[in-house]
């Protein structure tokens, strides 16, 4: 019979977001193990309208107290409504929720748990949310990170203590869908071969690197076209600078932008290969659901992607490499050969039951 702790875990929203995403499943898991869960969303409903969401993940025995970090005086009221419930462990991942763990958890008995879902450079600027961030993290009683990659980074930014900090995997739900994509609604040719980027549209997502390496082959190929999704309201300039690019080289009936997208493994189904080739990246989800629907990838060689892609098909790239990347697309773009992954190895590594376990034995660790 598992122990039951009573555990905190902050999160700024519970509705979107990849990292959001994943502590609201890890508290949906904890909570299956047994545990006494608090989900304890920064924000309110009303700068977040996410109460649809929250009805939702209120069957698994969540409870849920919202910070309400928009209005301050509630907020104040609530830090100390937090420090009473008397936590034996709080979790927080992004820099307002790490500060916020520090108040909840400062002379008190509960043990601050920091989640590194990205790499830092020691180049972050002396803003004061910074150096409150900074002194967060001398306080925090252990800290895990997405990837080994990760956790060697953030240790030598941040001087973090080797024996106070884990690797925990990353993990998506595994779902087959029975629903096709429908290239219809997104207007979308038939008949065409989809190269597929999901990310949001940001610089280090490397869709500049994705335009450089698919024009020729987008000018010189009837057959192909590019499509990309994900958000893109983060950095409107970056997402305008893509669109020029595509009209510069008259590729406005080649080039397709989805927005977000729900049914991604659906659109995966009806795509050729996967192109990512960001600057950064921590772990990368998405090459995840790409192993996971079987569809051949293209990635650079960056962050946690190498960790990611051992032991597959996949050889990740140089992001100056574009000239192998281009003939590798065009490989898969010619192959009607289906790859076939182990996915059941799959489910079992990047399962979120299995990331909650691995955390529960973290508070085991903390609890000696």
């Amino acid at each position: 019979m598992i122990s039951k702790y009573k555990v905190g875990i902050i999160v700024s929203r519970i509705d979107f977001g990849a990292a959001e995403l994943l502590e609201v499943n890890l508290a949906i898991e904890l909570s299956k193990l047994g545990l006494e869960v608090f989900l304890l969303p920064q924000y309110s409903e009303k700068k977040f309208n996410d109460l649809k969401y929250e009805k939702k993940i209120k069957n698994n025995n969540l409870k849920i107290i919202r910070l309400n970090f928009d209005m301050p005086i509630k907020f104040i009221a609530n830090i100390q409504k937090i420090r009473d419930l008397k936590l034996e462990f709080i979790i927080s991942h992004n820099k307002g929720g790490d500060i916020i763990g520090t108040l909840i958890s400062i002379f008190s008995k509960t043990k601050h748990i920091k989640a590194f879902h990205e790499y830092y450079n020691n180049k972050i600027n002396l803003s004061v949310i910074n150096m409150l961030w900074k002194i967060s993290l001398r306080l925090v009683n252990f800290t895990f990170h997405i990837s080994s990659y990760v956790q060697k980074k953030n240790i030598a930014t941040f001087k973090l203590n080797n024996n106070k900090s884990n690797v925990i995997d990353n993990a998506i739900h595994f779902k087959e869908t029975n629903t096709p994509f429908s290239l219809e609604r997104f207007s979308l040719p038939k008949n065409k071969k989809i190269i597929l980027s999901i990310a949001r549209v940001v610089e280090y997502k490397g869709y500049k690197h994705n335009l450089d390496i698919l024009i020729p082959i987008l000018k010189n190929r009837e057959d192909s076209i590019y499509v990309f999704a994900g958000d893109n309201s983060e950095d409107l300039s970056f997402f305008n600078k893509i669109n020029e690019i595509i009209i510069n080289n008259n590729l406005q009936n080649k080039v397709f932008y989805l927005g977000q997208i729900n049914n991604v493994i659906g659109l995966m189904k009806k795509s050729k290969v996967l192109i990512h080739f960001p600057e950064r990246e921590g772990f990368g989800l998405i090459i995840l659901e790409a192993l996971f629907a079987n569809l051949p990838i293209v990635a650079s060689e960056v962050g946690g992607i190498p960790e990611l892609l051992h032991n597959t098909f996949y050889k990740p790239l140089s992001l100056s490499n574009t000239s192998n990347a281009r003939k590798t697309i065009e490989k898969y773009l010619d192959s009607n050969d289906i790859i076939n992954h182990d996915i059941e190895k799959i489910k079992n590594k990047y399962s979120h039951s299995r990331r909650a376990k691995n955390i529960y034995k973290i508070f085991d660790k903390l609890s000696i």
